[in-house]
């Protein structure tokens, strides 16, 4: 999720939740949660007015906002992007699904939540998200000092990939004279199967290429994209058939040559598989079809 749609869902407490829905707490720890409510109501009007001087006056100088790839960006220029006019249309739609506030000190509060982004362009599905603010009081004014974000991925997403789990490892095989090398593993949400690809012919490496295969949740099916160091690229679109997967695919090698293939992956036991590519098209031209067994190496110890 974006750090902008994220600013914003954080801030929505305000909104959404400044009718009494918090548990209150007595004397000034109750009035610090109303002040920090209101304030979060003032960032919004400041965010769809676009004023980022307004905008500057909520965080402290040295506020930040850190992603989910744990990079950090001073808030302000977080500010400087998420303030620009959008077109008409073009905003997200922000709902805060849950929120809470707690005290750590009389000046310090820590606000955890999870919130919900649907993107305007219709039929992409809503991105959940967590987030941390810290919000500090300075001269009788609470202000944003942190805002900590990450994205919640769809369980689906994991469970759709569950299938592909056979591929990971370090597999070579090799017909004739070529020799393929294929090494797989998840991304630390395993949502995305990576694998890193290499021919060779008479020891010299003719193909090197990385692919990404995911979720694609606007046309539900599985996909991969593949791009190789001769600048060329594709994308498949992933069928299952019984143990087999059935895989289309299309692309553009690097000197603008259009190719179609159809390959089929299955597993063969524990640690072997069959890759098969067939009806291989290049610009027209029919090349060689493959049937290669790959035979997993075992892992390193």
């Amino acid at each position: 999720m974006c750090r902008g749609n994220l600013l914003l869902a954080a801030l929505l407490v305000g909104s959404t939740f400044a009718h009494g829905s918090f548990a209150a707490e007595p004397g000034s720890r109750q009035q610090d949660e109303q002040a920090i409510r209101q304030t979060a109501q003032e960032y919004l009007a400041a965010l769809a007015r676009g004023d980022a001087k307004a905008l500057a006056g909520f965080w402290t100088p040295d506020g930040d906002v850190v992603d989910e790839q744990g990079r950090s960006t001073a808030a302000r220029e977080v500010i400087a992007q998420e303030s620009r006019p959008a077109g008409e249309g073009t905003k997200p739609e922000i709902k805060l699904t849950s929120s809470s506030i707690r005290f750590l000190s009389a000046e310090v509060a820590l606000e955890d939540g999870t919130s919900e982004v649907r993107a305007a362009i219709n039929g992409l599905p809503p991105l959940g998200g967590r987030f941390t603010v810290i919000w500090v009081k300075q001269d009788g004014k609470w202000r944003l000092a942190s805002l900590r974000e990450s994205r919640i991925e769809p369980p689906s997403t994991v469970a759709q990939l569950a299938d592909l789990d056979w591929m990971t490892g370090d597999w070579s095989g090799q017909n004739g004279d070529t020799v393929i090398e294929v090494s797989a593993h998840w991304n630390p949400n395993r949502t995305f199967l990576l694998r890193d690809l290499k021919v060779l012919r008479g020891g010299q490496a003719v193909f090197q290429g990385t692919q990404r295969i995911g979720w694609d949740p606007l046309t539900r099916t599985i996909k991969s994209w593949v791009f190789d160091s001769g600048g060329g690229h594709g994308e498949g679109t992933w069928t299952r058939a019984g143990d087999s997967w059935v895989v289309q695919a299309s692309g553009v090698l690097g000197d603008g040559r259009q190719t179609t293939s159809t390959n089929v992956y299955a597993p063969d036991g524990k640690d072997s598989s069959t890759w098969k590519s067939i009806g291989t098209l290049t610009d027209g031209e029919r090349m060689p079809d493959l049937d290669i067994k790959l035979v997993r190496k075992p892992a390193a110890k």
